[in-house]
């Protein structure tokens, strides 16, 4: 797939990227692309050391295996990336709240907080929404 101008900016920019883009815009090639350069140019860089962050976990697990093919593909002529396939399965390639997630149960104990804490369902916010709204109507009435 050839880059636009735009995602070419995004691959090659030396910083950290967020993308946002509609459906079928080419967000998954881009992000693989990106991945798999910043392991080509930075040989003491391994999968554990870029933090891959995504929306859903369905474009997590396809980012993973486009990645994982990727990599193969490409291991047969470099012993560098050959030697990075195994260290995949342990590469923070996740969603936002699988992250945040993950953080707070590495320093539960830090933050005084139970490391079995979960994230809540979107139905048990919207509760807590709607009961937070509602005790302060009754708060205000009062």
């Amino acid at each position: 797939m050839k880059l636009t101008e735009a995602q070419y900016k995004a691959v090659y920019n030396e910083g950290n990227v967020l993308v946002e883009a509609g459906a079928g815009s080419g967000k998954t090639t881009l992000f693989v692309d990106r991945y798999l350069r910043l392991l080509k140019q930075n040989k003491d860089m391994s999968p554990s050391n870029i933090l891959a962050l995504t929306f859903t976990n369905k474009a997590a697990s396809e980012c993973l295996h486009r990645i994982y093919q990727k990599l193969i593909s490409e291991a047969q002529t470099s012993p560098h990336l050959k030697s990075l396939l195994p260290q995949l399965h342990s590469a923070p390639i996740t969603t936002f709240h699988g992250f945040c997630k993950k953080l707070l149960q590495d320093y539960s104990f830090q933050l005084n907080i139970s490391p079995l804490a979960t994230v809540l369902s979107d139905d048990e916010s919207s509760f807590l929404a709607k009961k937070a709204i509602f005790n302060f109507i009754q708060k205000a009435l009062k």
